[in-house]
């Protein structure tokens, strides 16, 4: 009995061995290179940002699909959704597409209380919530909190 447990054992010892070698490095968010508005219907709103994110680690990182609240000038309009999962290539600073969806209904009513964007002014537009991230079959949530401010003539139909 003794001699079966020896391999399992050692599995658990190697596997401990090669997790705590693994160096985590944090990945850097370093700005919206372009952004538009795909849809705009009776139903929903789609947001696509163009992302730059860099990861310094030397594993490829999942960012998988996550909910956020959204809010304009500081109003809470509702919240919205990734609808693609992000592959975060190791040692690489890539620009990724990332589109969200907002149901209109729930976000009208703090759109049109910031009128003035509309108008040609603008706004400052804000995405907070948990980003869920995974490597090596680990996953991990993070805090996400970006503001980016943005003009209604900005905005790409």
């Amino acid at each position: 009995m003794i001699l079966s447990l020896k391999p399992l054992i050692i599995g658990f010892v190697l596997l401990y061995t090669m997790t705590s070698c693994i160096e985590y490095k944090d990945v850097e968010f370093m700005g919206i290179t372009d952004y538009s508005m795909t849809k705009l219907n009776a139903n929903e709103v789609k947001i696509s940002l163009n992302m730059k994110i860099k990861n310094p680690n030397n594993y490829t990182i999942k960012i998988k699909k996550s909910v956020f609240d959204l809010f304009l000038n500081d109003k809470e309009l509702g919240q919205t959704s990734m609808l693609n999962d992000l592959k975060l290539e190791k040692n690489r600073s890539q620009i990724h597409d990332v589109v969200f969806e907002s149901n209109l209904k729930d976000i009208s009513s703090g759109i049109f209380s910031s009128l003035g964007i509309l108008f040609g002014g603008k706004a400052t537009l804000r995405i907070k919530g948990k980003l869920k991230a995974k490597a090596f079959g680990v996953g991990k949530k993070f805090d996400v909190d970006f503001a980016q401010d943005i003009k209604a003539s900005d905005l790409k139909f």
